[in-house]
């Protein structure tokens, strides 16, 4: 398995140096590599042929001594989920990070910059803020979770601001669910979703309009 891993570490350099359209010029470096003909992949005791995203035939390269293996080829053999990331120019193996596909009212951390936010002392870089409800409108966050069971996540008050009582309420497709009470003194609250077959969820602070009640914080968020 460590083998693997390590294969896996050189095909992300691979797969993003030769991605020319997704990434920025002075990224790419021009080398001279061979097509390895005579290099046979066996996973589990199997030879496999590799294909990729098209069905077409991809054959091991050769560079400087090291073999490198296409990454999309190698999760699919080990049915590993990918993705692209366009926006980041990064090869997502795995499950991607939970994020909303929207935000009102809110700000969004992908740990891919030096930026973070702070609850009950805890120091987070990847999930969302949203802003407590004000005079001008309410704040939400919306999930695509279609063909997932439960949506869960920690959310508490972001440490140095507002600290208005705030009702966090949950809509699946629409219809409303459920209400929880946010308090800033409550420290980390978690919450499990049961998505009884929704495709999108909606989390959206409600309470009385006019004031304005702090930020809180999402994290942890995975679905299942």
């Amino acid at each position: 398995m460590k083998n693997w891993k390590k294969i896996l570490c050189l095909t992300l350099v691979l797969a993003m140096c030769t991605t020319v359209g997704a990434v920025a010029a002075s990224k790419l470096v021009v080398i001279s590599a061979y097509l390895n003909h005579g290099i046979t992949i066996t996973y589990d005791g199997e030879v496999q042929t590799m294909y990729d995203a098209n069905g077409n035939r991809v054959i091991p390269i050769t560079f400087n001594g090291t073999t490198y293996l296409p990454v999309r080829a190698v999760s699919n053999m080990m049915d590993v989920d990918v993705e692209w990331d366009a926006a980041n120019n990064t090869v997502v193996l795995g499950d991607a990070p939970v994020k909303p596909y929207e935000l009102k009212r809110g700000t969004l951390y992908d740990g891919t910059e030096a930026k973070s936010f702070t609850v009950a002392g805890q120091n987070q870089t990847v999930g969302f803020k949203l802003l407590g409800r004000s005079i001008s409108s309410d704040s939400y966050a919306l999930f695509a979770v279609n063909g997932k069971d439960t949506l869960s996540f920690d959310v508490g008050h972001v440490d140095g601001t507002g600290t208005a009582l705030l009702d966090l309420a949950i809509f699946l497709d629409d219809q409303y669910v459920k209400t929880y009470d946010i308090t800033a003194t409550q420290g980390i609250k978690h919450i499990d979703i049961d998505l009884d077959g929704a495709s999108v969820v909606k989390l959206q602070f409600v309470g009385e309009a006019g004031y304005f009640s702090g930020e809180y914080g999402f994290f942890n968020l995975e679905l299942k």
